[in-house]
């Protein structure tokens, strides 16, 4: 049996992390591809950067500098994505057209 203070420990828990990074990307692609979501939307975007983020916590770990390179720039195209959504939203809903 594992014992509680195996759980509380940082290696396991980035590592924990990193697979709950894993579920994100795989769950935000096979939901785009089964149509549950769309490509442009808010959620498909959330999971990358949840994805990145969590990924980048299990790195902190078992570093991996070609992995690390993929999970920053996931995040950032994730964020620039989340913000023009975010932006486009608040200009319809001010001006009252979707430009």
């Amino acid at each position: 049996m594992i014992g509680f203070e195996y759980w509380l420990d940082v290696d396991v828990l980035c590592r924990v992390a990193g697979v709950f990074g894993f579920f994100s990307y795989i769950g935000g692609f096979a939901a785009l591809q089964l149509q549950w979501i769309n490509g442009e939307g808010l959620l498909y975007s959330a999971s990358k950067v949840a994805g990145a983020v969590l990924v980048l916590i299990s790195l902190t770990v078992d570093f991996n500098l070609s992995a690390a390179l993929i999970q920053v720039s996931f995040l950032g195209m994730g964020v620039v994505g989340l913000c023009l959504r975010y932006r486009r939203a608040t200009k319809r809903d001010w001006y009252g057209s979707g430009q």
